[in-house]
């Protein structure tokens, strides 16, 4: 890692090459970082490329108009969960903010999939806007993807997941409960709409 900063640009060494880095825009500092982390992932059975989930997470947050800041650590919001990303990276390139804001929406795998969605759950109750707006922006991405599968696939698309569509819906409509604070953004109205779709009302 070079961490001469005194350069206008600062160069991160991958296997696959040298990612720059315009410190003068953390933005797409993000996009090509988590393009770079994410690369040769897709999305749960499918073959999507993995990386159009964290770019729609960071659109619906640009929407809600939420800070560079807020829409960085969307951007990169799974990859200390899901790559070789590391807390001292994130903090090296985008500051103790968002690597604050990236943490909240880690989950720790060494748990069983209803306890790592229970703490989830259970940590917003006192999690700061910008933290629920993440978290929010993630699942809504998620509900737009259950929905589009579903009236292509069925039923078929549960197989997919690690739990039963019923404890799907569990968690979906329990973080749905979570998010009263954000009852006047646009993304409320579309997630509610969106858990009647995939769940039925």
């Amino acid at each position: 890692m070079n961490n001469d900063k005194s350069n206008e640009q600062n160069y991160y060494e991958y296997d696959c090459g040298s990612l720059v880095f315009d410190t003068k825009d953390i933005i797409t500092n993000a996009i090509n970082y988590a393009t770079e982390k994410h690369s040769g992932q897709f999305r749960k059975g499918t073959k999507k490329p993995y990386i159009i989930h964290p770019f729609e997470v960071m659109q619906i947050l640009g929407e809600e108009g939420c800070s560079e800041k807020v829409r960085a650590a969307g951007m990169l919001h799974d990859v200390l969960e899901d790559t070789e990303a590391t807390k001292d990276e994130i903090l090296y390139y985008f500051g103790e903010e968002v690597l604050k804001l990236v943490s909240s929406e880690t989950e720790d795998k060494s748990k069983s999939w209803k306890e790592r969605k229970q703490t989830t759950i259970n940590e917003l109750d006192n999690a700061t806007t910008d933290v629920k707006m993440i978290c929010f922006a993630d699942k809504l991405s998620n509900l737009r993807s259950m929905a589009t599968d579903q009236k292509e696939f069925g039923e078929v698309l549960w197989n997919r997941f690690n739990a039963p569509k019923k404890e799907i819906e569990w968690y979906y409509r329990s973080v749905f409960f979570k998010m009263n604070d954000l009852s006047k953004t646009k993304m409320h109205k579309e997630y509610f709409e969106l858990l009647d779709e995939v769940f039925g009302g």
